[in-house]
C-alpha cells in the first residue's frame, strides 16, 4: 500500500510539472546552465525558472542555498521557503521552482540570485557522478558548476572573517594552489595541515567572499573532505631558515615553506608568537594552531616573509622539540624614554629592545577591554606603553586604573610583512608581553581620589547643589503664595477689625452725646410737664433747655452721618485730614492748618479724637464767637501730642460759660473725649479777645 502511494504521489508530481510546463510562458528557465548563464549575464531579473534535477546537498534550513544538477550541469539556488519541509535530502530528485531577484544580503558586488520559492520532491537518483581533475584544469569553463573531485596536500587553513560559518581551506596539487570553501568547523580539520586530501565538491565562482575573479570548490557535504594520508614527518623535512642577510624580500617570500628550531619567548592574540631560534635568530611566528607553552622547544614550519627587520613565518604548525641547552632569558631594566626615544629625545621606536625580556614601572591607565585585544595601557615617564595580558588575563584581574605596577614582560616590535607595493611595512608601534601572573607586581594601590571618583563625587555635588537650589526654589514660592495668602487674610482681618473699630467708636459716639442728650432731653420735658401748672415759668425754662439740647442732638448727628461719609481718617497727610474736617463747618471763616506730625505715629481712634476736636472748636468759634479765622497747629513730643486751636472770634470767660445746665455740651463733650485718651484741655479766652484751647493727649490706642 505504501509503494503504491509513493507512486501515485511521483505520477501526481509529473503531472502537475508537465502541467505547469505546458502552462509556463517562453521566459520560464527550465535548464539549471541556462540559469547560471542569465544570472552571470545580470539581465534576468524577474524571470521564473522551474528546473527538474538532483539535488547535490542534504538537508537544508531556511534562507541557504543549495546545488541542483541536471544533466551533469549544476545550478546554485537559495531556498526561500517559508517552511523548508519536507528536506532536501542528497541524490533527491526535485522540481524547484522560484524567481530569479537582487541580491537581498549585503555582498561584496551586486547581481541576482536564483530564489527558489518551492520544492517538490519525485524521487531518489544514483550517487551523482564527481569528475576527476587537476589544478590544471581549474581554469576550464566548461567544469564550472560542475561536481569535481581534487587530491592534494592540505597547506593551509583559516576562517573567512566576512562569514565565520564558512572553512577556507588552500590545497597544494603539484605545486599549484586550489581554494576550497566549506561549512565544517575550523577547530575540526585545522590539525589536517600537511594531510593528503580529497576533496569533493562543485566548482564555482561565489560573488559573496573574497575571491576576486577565482574560481573556488565549494564543499557542500560534510564528508567530502577525506584524509588520504595523515600529517607525517614529511612536512616538517622543510629546509631550516639560514643566513638571509644577503637575500632580497622578494627573494625571502619566494622560498616558500621554512622550518625553524628554538624556544617559545611569548605568545599573544592566542595565534602568534616570537621565537627564538638556536641560531639566536628571532622569528615572529602567526600560527594555524593552538599556541605552545611560553619557554617550550618547538620545531615550526610555515612560510617565510619579512618585516625588513626579520624573517618571518605565516601560515605556521609546531611540534615539540628535543630541549636545548639555551641561556636564560636576561632582565633588563629600562625606562619608557630609552624604548621611545632616541639620544635626541625625539621619538623613535628602538628596535634595540625587541625579543629581549625588559621590566617596566608605570602607572595603569586603561584596563583590557573588548576593543583593546586585551592590552593594558601603561603610563611611565610620560609615555604610554602597551602591555598585552591575553596570554594570561588572571594577571590583571585585581588591578585597577591608577595602580602603580612594576612589569617584567617581553618587548615585541608590531610591524607588518613586506609586499611588493609597499616602500616599507608598517610598523605599529611597541608592547610587552606579559607571560605569566608573576610578571605584574602592584606596587601603590590608586589613591582614592582617582579621576574618575573626582568627577562622580562633583557630580553628585552638583546635583545635590541643584536639588537644594530646586528644594529654595519650590519653598520660596510657596512661602511666597503662602505670605500672599497671610497677607490677604491679614488685610480681610485688618479691614473686619477697622469696621468693628467704626462701628464701635459710632456707637460710642451715639452712647456718649445722643443717648445722654436724650436721656437729659427726657428728664427735661417731664419737669416741665410736673411745673406746667405750678411754676409756668421753670416749665418754660425745661422747655427751653430741652430744645437746645434737642438742637445739640441733632447736630451730633449731623456729624457722625458725616463721619460715615468722609474719608478725612483715610488721609496720609493729617494736616490736610483736619482742613477736610473743619472747613464744612467754618462757614466763610479762614482755616489754617499746621500740623507736622507723621499719620503712622497715631492710631485711628487718636486720629477722630484730633478731628471730632477740632471740629467741634472750630464749630464753636464759627457759631458763637463769630470768628472769621481760625488756626490749627499741633506737634509731638515724647509720645504726648499737643495742639492748640485759636480763632479771632469774640471770646468769652471761661469761668462763667455755659454748661450742660444750660444745654450746651460742647466742652464737656471735649473733656469727656479726652479723658478716655488721658488728655486735658486748657482755655485762654475773654470777652472781645478770640479764643484758644491746648489738648494734651497720648497718641496711641484708646483706653478703656
Amino acid at each position: 500500500m505504501s509503494q503504491l502511494k509513493s507512486y501515485l504521489s511521483i505520477l501526481a508530481a509529473t503531472f502537475a510539472f508537465l502541467f505547469c510546463s505546458a502552462a509556463a510562458t517562453n521566459d520560464t528557465i527550465h535548464s539549471a546552465a541556462e540559469l547560471m548563464q542569465v544570472i552571470s549575464r545580470n539581465d534576468a531579473n524577474g524571470r521564473t525558472f522551474s528546473i527538474r534535477g538532483t539535488a547535490y546537498t542534504g538537508a537544508i534550513t531556511q534562507r541557504s542555498g543549495f546545488f541542483v544538477f541536471q544533466n551533469g550541469k549544476g545550478a546554485y539556488l537559495y531556498d526561500i521557503r517559508p517552511e523548508y519541509i519536507p528536506a532536501i535530502k542528497p541524490n533527491d530528485i526535485i522540481i524547484a521552482t522560484g524567481v530569479i531577484e537582487p541580491r537581498s544580503k549585503p555582498s561584496l558586488s551586486e547581481g541576482l540570485n536564483a530564489n527558489c520559492t518551492n520544492v517538490t520532491i519525485l524521487g531518489k537518483a544514483a550517487p551523482i557522478h564527481h569528475i576527476p581533475i587537476s589544478a590544471d584544469d581549474i581554469e576550464q569553463s566548461c567544469l564550472l558548476y560542475k561536481p569535481i573531485r581534487i587530491t592534494g596536500t592540505l597547506i593551509d587553513i583559516r576562517t573567512d572573517e566576512i562569514d565565520p560559518r564558512h572553512t577556507l581551506l588552500v590545497i597544494d596539487c603539484s605545486n599549484r594552489t586550489v581554494n576550497a570553501a566549506s561549512k565544517i568547523p575550523y577547530n575540526d580539520i585545522r590539525t589536517q595541515i600537511g594531510a593528503q586530501v580529497e576533496i569533493k565538491g562543485v566548482l564555482s565562482r561565489h560573488h559573496s567572499r573574497r575571491i576576486h575573479g577565482r574560481k573556488i570548490i565549494t564543499i557542500a557535504r560534510p564528508d567530502a573532505i577525506r584524509i588520504l594520508k595523515p600529517p607525517s614527518d614529511e612536512w616538517f623535512r622543510a629546509p631550516e631558515i639560514g643566513n638571509t642577510d644577503d637575500l632580497s624580500p622578494e627573494v625571502i617570500v619566494a622560498l616558500g615553506r621554512r622550518k625553524i628550531i628554538g624556544h617559545v619567548l611569548t605568545v599573544w592574540n592566542g595565534d602568534t608568537m616570537l621565537v627564538r631560534s638556536t641560531s639566536n635568530r628571532l622569528v615572529k611566528i602567526n600560527l594555524v594552531v593552538s599556541p605552545p607553552q611560553v619557554g617550550e622547544d618547538i620545531e615550526s614550519v610555515g612560510y617565510a616573509g619579512t618585516d625588513l627587520f626579520h624573517v618571518n613565518l605565516s601560515r605556521g604548525i609546531w611540534r615539540p622539540a628535543s630541549p636545548t641547552h639555551k641561556m636564560p632569558e636576561a632582565i633588563e631594566c629600562v625606562s619608557a624614554h630609552s624604548l621611545l626615544t632616541d639620544s635626541t629625545g625625539e621619538r623613535k621606536f628602538n628596535i634595540h629592545y625587541h625579543g629581549k625580556t625588559i621590566k617596566l614601572r608605570g602607572v595603569v591607565r586603561t584596563l583590557p577591554s573588548g576593543d583593546s585585544g586585551g592590552r593594558l595601557a601603561l603610563d611611565s615617564d610620560g609615555y604610554t606603553v602597551m602591555l598585552n595580558c591575553n596570554f594570561v588575563p588572571s594577571a590583571v584581574e585585581h588591578i585597577e586604573i591608577g595602580t602603580t605596577v612594576s612589569v617584567v614582560g617581553v618587548c615585541v616590535m608590531e610591524t607588518e610583512n613586506w609586499n611588493r607595493h609597499a616602500i616599507l611595512p608598517r610598523t605599529h608601534g611597541m608592547f610587552i608581553s606579559v607571560n605569566s601572573t608573576d610578571n605584574i607586581k602592584i606596587i601603590a594601590t590608586p589613591p582614592w581620589w582617582t579621576p574618575a571618583r573626582l568627577i562622580a563625587v562633583i557630580c553628585a555635588l552638583i546635583l545635590f547643589i541643584v536639588a537644594i537650589l530646586a528644594w529654595n526654589f519650590s519653598l520660596r514660592r510657596l512661602s511666597e503664595r503662602r505670605g500672599r495668602e497671610l497677607f490677604r487674610n491679614q488685610i480681610v482681618r485688618a479691614e473686619s477689625e477697622l469696621r468693628i473699630d467704626e462701628r464701635t467708636r459710632i456707637a460710642a459716639e451715639l452712647h456718649d452725646h445722643l443717648a445722654q442728650n436724650l436721656t437729659a432731653i427726657a428728664y427735661q420735658l417731664a419737669s416741665a410737664d410736673r411745673s406746667r401748672v405750678s411754676a409756668p415759668e421753670a416749665s418754660s425754662g425745661h422747655l427751653a433747655t430741652a430744645v437746645k439740647m434737642l438742637g445739640s442732638c441733632r447736630t451730633e448727628l449731623r456729624r457722625c452721618l458725616w463721619d460715615l461719609k468722609s474719608d478725612a481718617l483715610n488721609e496720609p497727610d493729617i494736616s490736610v485730614a483736619i482742613r477736610k474736617s473743619i472747613e464744612p463747618v467754618c462757614a466763610d471763616a479762614a482755616v489754617e492748618v499746621v500740623f507736622p506730625v507723621p499719620r503712622s505715629k497715631l492710631s485711628d481712634s487718636t486720629v477722630h479724637a484730633i478731628l471730632s476736636i477740632s471740629r467741634e472748636l472750630a464749630a464753636n468759634a464759627v457759631n458763637h464767637g463769630k470768628a472769621d479765622f481760625i488756626k490749627v497747629k499741633g506737634d509731638m513730643s515724647d509720645g504726648i501730642l499737643s495742639f492748640t486751636v485759636i480763632d479771632n472770634g469774640s471770646g468769652f470767660d471761661p469761668f462763667s460759660a455755659p454748661d450742660t445746665t444750660d444745654g450746651h455740651f460742647g466742652l464737656d463733650g471735649i473733656r469727656e473725649r479726652l479723658r478716655k485718651h488721658n488728655g486735658s484741655m486748657s482755655v485762654e479766652s475773654s470777652p472781645g479777645n478770640g479764643c484758644r484751647i491746648t489738648i494734651n493727649m497720648t497718641s496711641g490706642k484708646i483706653r478703656c
